[in-house]
């Protein structure tokens, strides 16, 4: 009976296109089954705790069969309880067309998004000719369509899809011409009666002709009027024209241009190819291998688990018939575990040995020593933990959120990204349009902001960008999730590589004007990150020469003339219309210069008046020097250009360029400073520029201070009074007091060890109060990885630290104590390098009076095992005792 009763609702499930949910109750599946309605409930939430139905706390309660509502629904639910009835209606609102095909938001994303063109087309729509090798799913794609045409109401609840194979008819032609369009009585030997033919069955709906390449020649051409006109002649009747409005799906597995007439190609605008299974992300595979056990689990009633082994043989077997051929394997696998399995248990176990026999003789031997003993697996709940099957981009998010500053781990991280996307196969033309936006933008800032890039960086640019939009589901999820981590990631990029994110935003901006596209902080980062590792020329001259001209080309004319014979680039040009306002004007410069945010002095050559009043009103954000020249000709541009050259000051460059022309100039000065806070360090400056990163990385939010380093043996007093010529500075942060006038000086020593005061004093008028934590807190964490950078070997200290700080965290909460800054950094490193030890099976092995420690302090010793299970749990280590002493010692002299 318990069997019956998940049965029926499997199949009631499955025939119910829309979910009537009173059908889903205790009561009326016990009404229906005509058995007690407590021996149902009881029943079904036995399924519950078997991780076989999805139950709604609500009343009434429902339950659905858990395998099946996930996979229609794309939901996943971690306790299979959905806790409201808007919730459940949410779900059941979701588009889920197409979402039963694997693939539909990855490798197919765009086949399908053809088929949903084909079907919508006003009109009759457009044929579609899908073509693959046997068994990808041509099929399967033909009736997501046409139940997509359902969906839109293009078809009505009635109509029909009529499926007709023709290789059945390959030896016979007359006889498939005959069941196409339909013939007469006495149209043939055995014609008795009439036949109206299957393009007059499928009125209103959808023909599928499966195996059109087995369509002789002249059949192909009886066609061509049909799809013209709607109109054909019944086989026997040349003289009457019959009608009917089907829409024609074609399949076939040759290549269309070899096995079609070309005229009929002609007639089929839509041809789309299913790429074989060899040709698909793994992790589609993957999820493949777990729908079709799935589907096994509905037909077994029973819980199907596989080994890791079986499941990796699978994954990485060639099936050369594809779909059909894995699932055809699949089955003989579960038939020939189910003979040797307990009929009454309620699992089934798959084995190596359970694989077909063509698989098991072609399967490499593991000759290794490794301890592979064989643990099952819940496929749909995700336990087994394979390495190949991971999404790209998720991979790339996680490798991001541990980022470390340093251009080597950056690369890397990349480089596994882009082998992953670069150089998968795919033919898509958003592909081609996407690299044509990138290849006109990079044109654009060649020309315009003064960059240069490889054309490998211009394939990678363009492959990330598609590889994002096919994915936008799955990185707006992920972007959910990791939503702090990210935006922190991004607030340090963005302050640190100036240039390369405003060069991002302007391509995101290009994107957007011209595709769907979502400005992510995933593309952002990475955009940031491989303008700055990849083969960029980002050309940084400290001085921008602008020509500015009243008239449609007047400055762009100079420009080029005197940069042609300068032999080198020194002019931008702006053109403008006689009357254009000086609004316009500064706008155009503000553009300009937001772009090149390296310039500290720029010279503007002006046709007529000085024009003075441009850099009054020019964003006080842009701080220049700024020169201006008037009655600019060829000749004054060349006199300039060739004074830049020598490197000379621009005062000298304006006042010698006058001396030879009848021109003036004036040099408006930027007295303003940047404000900033200078860092100094003992050590040397390679420690100091270490030191201003990790004060850079636990800023809680990008702030207008910038963080100047310099090692102690060479602040010399000259020096210090260049930099305090550039920049506004009022603190001095070091580990020696460097003793210069006019500033205070803080030590390094008090930042560390979170003394509030001094931290309040220096970052309270750019930090709120809760701001100000959250910077104590990076600080904290940020130095004890740059202690542990030199102590770990094969643990990452990013991630190990997480653990080892929640540990802390809780150890804190027992105790009811606060641990000293100290002590909490002390105890960062020790546990972090215990850790190590473990792992490596390297722990100390003696302590003095361990005996007596653990009689004075077992229930201590305790909590500190308790709190620390954590690492224990995630490395698969045991904290030995010895090791909780030594842990103890940090908290008995905090």
């Amino acid at each position: 009976m318990k069997e019956k009763i998940f049965r029926y609702l499997v199949e009631l499930f499955n025939k119910e296109e829309n979910i009537q949910l009173n059908m889903f109750t205790a009561n009326s599946i016990a009404e229906k089954l005509k058995i007690s309605r407590n021996l149902v409930s009881q029943y079904l939430n036995e399924f519950l705790k078997q991780n076989k139905v999805l139950k709604v706390n609500t009343r009434p309660v429902y339950f659905f069969p858990r395998f099946n509502f996930e996979k229609k629904y794309s939901y996943n639910s971690k306790d299979g309880i959905i806790k409201t009835l808007e919730e459940l209606k949410t779900i059941l609102k979701q588009d889920k067309n197409f979402q039963s095909i694997i693939g539909y938001n990855g490798s197919l994303t765009y086949l399908i998004e053809q088929c949903k063109g084909a079907i919508c087309y006003p009109g009759k729509g457009l044929p579609i000719l899908i073509y693959g090798e046997t068994g990808t799913g041509k099929s399967m794609l033909a009736k997501e369509v046409f139940k997509y045409g359902l969906s839109k109401d293009i078809f009505s609840n009635e109509a029909p899809f009529i499926t007709l194979n023709c290789s059945e008819f390959a030896d016979n032609p007359n006889l498939l011409v005959a069941n196409l369009f339909g013939y007469v009585k006495g149209a043939f030997t055995g014609a008795v009666g009439n036949n109206q033919g299957l393009l007059k069955t499928a009125e209103n709906g959808v023909l599928f002709l499966d195996e059109i390449h087995c369509l002789k020649s002249e059949c192909q051409e009886k066609l061509f009027l049909f799809m013209d006109q709607g109109i054909y002649h019944m086989l026997g009747d040349n003289k009457n024209w019959h009608k009917s409005n089907a829409r024609l799906i074609f399949a076939t597995t040759k290549k269309p241009e070899e096995a079609l007439l070309k005229t009929l190609l002609r007639r089929i605008p839509i041809i789309i190819k299913i790429p074989s299974l060899e040709e698909r992300p793994i992790s589609e595979k993957s999820d493949l291998i777990k729908y079709l056990i799935g589907k096994e689990e509905c037909r077994f009633d029973k819980e199907i688990q596989v080994s890791p082994i079986v499941f990796e043989t699978l994954l990485n077997f060639n099936f050369k018939g594809n779909i059909g051929h894995l699932k055809n394997c699949i089955k003989a696998s579960c038939a020939n575990a189910f003979i040797e399995n307990n009929k009454s248990e309620n699992i089934l176990k798959i084995n190596t040995y359970n694989l077909p026999e063509y698989i098991i003789v072609n399967k490499e031997i593991n000759l290794s020593a490794e301890n592979n003993d064989i643990v099952y697996g819940l496929l749909k709940n995700n336990k087994l933990n394979l390495k190949d099957n991971k999404n790209s981009i998720a991979e790339l998010i996680e490798d991001l959120i541990y980022l470390k500053q340093d251009d080597k781990e950056i690369k890397r991280i990349l480089n596994k990204y882009f082998d992953n996307i670069v150089f998968k196969n795919e033919k898509n033309p958003k592909k081609y349009f996407i690299k044509n936006i990138i290849n006109n933008i990079f044109e654009t800032l060649k020309t315009t902001y003064d960059i240069v890039i490889n054309h490998n960086t211009l394939i990678i640019i363009s492959n990330l960008i598609f590889d994002f939009i096919t994915n936008k589901i799955v990185v707006s999820k992920l972007e959910e999730i990791y939503n702090k981590e990210l935006t922190n990631i991004e607030e340090v990029l963005v302050s640190k590589y100036i240039i390369e994110h405003k060069i991002s935003n302007y391509i995101i901006d290009v994107l957007k004007s011209n595709i769907e596209f979502e400005n992510k902080k995933m593309i952002n980062i990475v955009l940031i990150l491989i303008l700055k590792c990849f083969s960029t020329r980002i050309i940084k001259d400290k001085t921008s020469c602008i020509i500015i001209c009243h008239g449609y080309s007047t400055a762009s004319s100079i420009a080029e003339a005197a940069n042609k014979l300068l032999d080198t680039y020194i002019f931008d040009a702006i053109d403008m219309p006689l009357d254009i306002s000086t609004n316009k004007i500064v706008k155009k410069l503000e553009e300009y210069f937001f772009m090149r945010p390296h310039i500290i002095d720029a010279i503007l050559l002006v046709d007529m008046g000085s024009l003075e009043q441009i850099y009054t009103q020019i964003n006080t954000s842009i701080k220049i020097n700024l020169g201006i020249i008037n009655n600019i000709t060829t000749r004054l541009a060349l006199d300039i250009g060739e004074n830049l050259l020598e490197n000379l000051p621009i005062e000298i460059v304006l006042k010698e360029a006058c001396k030879n022309n009848l021109s003036t100039y004036r040099i408006i000065k930027n007295d303003k400073k940047e404000a900033a806070l200078l860092l100094i360090c003992s050590s040397g400056e390679g420690t100091a520029k270490k030191l201003k990163e990790l004060f850079i990385k636990s800023f809680p939010k990008q702030i207008d201070l910038k963080i100047i380093s310099s090692d102690y043996q060479s602040l010399t007093e000259e020096k210090a009074q260049q930099i305090l010529n550039i920049y506004s500075i009022d603190y001095v942060i070091g580990t020696l007091n460097p003793k210069l006038k006019s500033l205070k000086y803080i030590s390094l020593e008090k930042i560390i060890n979170l003394d509030k005061n001094s931290i309040l004093e220096i970052f309270s008028k750019y930090f709120e109060d809760d701001e100000i934590e959250i910077f104590k807190e990076n600080l904290l964490k940020n130095f004890s990885i740059y202690n542990l950078l030199d102590h770990l070997t094969i643990l990452n200290p990013d991630k190990v630290l997480v653990k080892v700080k929640e540990g802390v965290d809780i150890l804190q909460k027992r105790l009811n104590k606060k641990l000293k800054v100290n002590t909490i950094i002390g105890l960062y490193i020790h546990i972090s390098c215990l850790t190590e030890r473990l792992i490596t099976k390297n722990q100390i092995k003696t302590y003095k009076e361990l005996e007596k420690l653990r009689e004075e302090n077992i229930e201590t010793l305790n909590i500190i095992k308790e709190c620390f299970s954590v690492l224990e749990d995630t490395y698969s280590v045991e904290i030995p005792e010895i090791e909780l002493a030594y842990i103890f010692e940090y908290i008995k002299y905090d």
